[in-house]
């Protein structure tokens, strides 16, 4: 009976330890932001075969299509399993092979410094950043950008109608909402 009251108390000390400790990994977790031309600590410019020796696990090759086009990109998952896709140039020849020079970002964990991520409306992105560049083509994007930061939405709660006129009233966009937010290298 005393063994069995000493393993139920030992059972008890360890659960409790095991969720104190996992609280506090939790607590402590940082966020990682979106900041001018990177993620976290993965930027523009950088080299994808360094980065891939230096975080070997967190990387897998994929391709996305591109302007018809089928383009390398890899998936990098940081340490809190969150991911991010890098676009990178691997045509031989060139002094940027093989440097990022896009990441694009479709999970609402991401943020901004100024709070801004997918999911946020075009009212919100626009009061965080009052001077990003509107941008609307052709029933295909819409689309802010301000320092390398491009804010895509989700189109489709856009009317035909608003596409079709002259002078676009952007308050009928007040709440479509970010799907994708891209950073990549301003032009020097």
């Amino acid at each position: 009976m005393i063994l069995r009251v000493k393993n139920i108390k030992m059972i008890i000390i360890l659960f409790m330890l095991t969720v104190w400790f996992g609280c506090q990994a939790v607590a402590s977790e940082e966020r990682i932001y979106i900041e001018e031309g990177k993620v976290g600590d993965i930027a523009i410019g950088m080299n994808i075969s360094s980065l891939m020796k230096k975080y070997p696990a967190g990387f897998n090759k994929t391709f996305i299509q591109s302007e018809g086009d089928q383009e390398p990109a890899y998936i990098y998952r940081f340490n809190n399993g969150k991911s991010i896709i890098l676009e990178v140039n691997e045509e031989k020849g060139r002094k940027d092979t093989n440097v990022i020079w896009l990441i694009s970002v479709d999970d609402p964990y991401f943020k901004t410094n100024k709070g801004i991520g997918v999911g946020n409306t075009f009212t919100e992105v626009k009061k965080a950043y009052p001077n990003a560049a509107f941008s609307a083509t052709q029933e295909e994007s819409i689309g802010l950008n301000e320092n390398g930061l491009w804010f895509s939405f989700d189109i489709s709660q856009v009317k035909r109608e608003w596409w079709l006129q002259k002078e676009k009233d952007i308050s009928a966009l007040n709440n479509i909402k970010v799907n994708v937010i891209t950073i990549f290298q301003r032009p020097k």
